[in-house]
This record gives C-alpha cells, structure tokens and sequence, in this order.
C-alpha cells in the first residue's frame, strides 16, 4: 500500500510533458482531395440525369407538350447541377488536411473549375463522334446512288443491245426525261432568323447561369464542408489531458 501511495503521488499532471510538431501544407490547392470531390460531383450528376431522364419518359403522355418537358428538362438540369456540385466541394474541403472556411471555398470552387473544361471536352469528343457517324452515313447514301446511276447506264446498254433502240432513243431525245429539277436552296424569312436568335439567346444565357450556379454550389459546398481551425487543437489538447489513476 506504501508503494503504491508513492509512485501515485510521484506522477502527476505536471510531470508529463508531451512535443508535438504541427506540420503545415504550404500550398492551399490540394489536388488529391480536388480529383476525389471532382469525380463525386459528375457520377452524381450522372446519377440525378439519368433518374431525369427515367421520370421524364415515363410521365410523358403522346398528347403533352413537348415544350412543357423541355422546361423541366432545364430545371431538372440546374438543379442536379447545384446538387453535385454541393457535394463535390463539400466532400473536397471535409477531406482535405488544410482548415479553414477560406480553404474550403477555394478547393471547393477548383472543382468546378476542373469539371467545365473536362465535361467540355467530353461534349465536343461527342459531337465529333457524331460528326463522323453522320459523314459516314452521308458517304454510304452516295456509294447507293452512285451503282443505282451506274445500274441505270447498264440497263441502256442492254436494251441497245437486244434492240430497243427506240426506247432509248426516245428517252434520250426527250430533254425532260433527263433533266432533273434544280434543288432550290430554302429560303429563311427574317422571322425565322429572329426566331433562331431569340432562341439561341435564351439557350446561351440559360447555359451561363447553370455554370455560375454550379461554382457557387460548389464554393457554397466547400465552405459548409470546411473543418474549423480550432478543431485540431481542441482534439490534441484533449488527448494530451492526464487523467490520473484513482
């Protein structure tokens, strides 16, 4: 019992000295948490697109207004944007080692500026593809009419040769049989060219507005995600606390 009452006493809260190094990144960009929160907004986004998709085909009626589901369309969009992005940056900050609501807004806002040039890429690799399944198709159409004419030159020759000259004769003399009529080019009103403008315009502004509110979501989403700079003091000057023995 003496022993015991005597390394008690000897040990106490001020006799135990704990060093700690605290050390601090010196950029405030940190990729790793960045690619994680840039790959979480677009699986989300995919994720709400499609389930838009889904719901919007199977409440569509064939009497409806196509113009009604294009505004949802648009809505739905915005929204499944400001969603992803929220999380993508919201996860970015809550992962990355740096504190601090400025820290987290700038890593969150980085997601979104590394999502616009990648799902831009992603588009126009689209449009590219269907550029040339379309050239493709427009080239196979040709190649069709191209042996449907040279069948044609063919069918001649036989009839001059089993002699049906006639016919043929007949046909070629005839300058309306082998005249074909001019495609005329359409002609575009001026109402239409304002209607185009006006609708382009409304798709352009549309656009910008979408992409603001996915940077403000994902700024917003960082800051909300942010750990604060006195969460990691408070916890080491609990660990460092000695509790003694009873």
């Amino acid at each position: 019992m003496n022993d015991s009452t005597i390394i008690r006493d000897a040990v106490t809260p001020t006799d135990v000295n704990i060093n700690t190094s605290v050390i601090t990144p010196t950029d405030r960009v940190r990729w790793g948490p960045i690619i994680a929160g840039l790959f979480a907004a677009l699986s989300l986004l995919a994720l709400l697109s499609v389930l838009g998709v889904a719901v919007g085909l199977s409440a569509y009626d064939p009497g409806d207004d196509a113009r009604r589901f294009g505004v949802g369309a648009g809505f739905w969009g915005a929204i499944s944007m400001i969603v992803a992005f929220f999380f993508g940056g919201w996860l970015t900050a809550r992962s990355a080692a740096l504190r601090g609501t400025h820290n987290g807004l700038l890593n969150g806002a980085l997601v979104w500026a590394v999502a616009i040039p990648l799902m831009a890429y992603i588009l126009a690799a689209g449009a590219a593809r269907m550029a040339d399944t379309a050239a493709n198709t427009a080239n196979a159409a040709a190649n069709v009419a191209d042996k449907t004419g040279n069948q044609d030159q063919v069918d001649r020759v036989a009839k001059l040769s089993t002699g049906n000259r006639d016919t043929v004769s007949s046909s070629s003399s005839n300058p309306d049989n082998n005249q074909q009529p001019a495609a005329r080019a359409p002609q575009v009103s001026d109402q239409d060219k304002e209607h185009a403008a006006r609708t382009g315009s409304k798709a352009a502004w549309g656009t910008l507005i979408s992409m603001l509110l996915g940077l403000g979501a994902a700024a917003a989403g960082g800051a909300a995600g942010a750990r604060d700079r006195h969460d990691g003091s408070h916890n080491r000057k609990r660990e460092s606390e000695y509790v003694p023995a009873a």
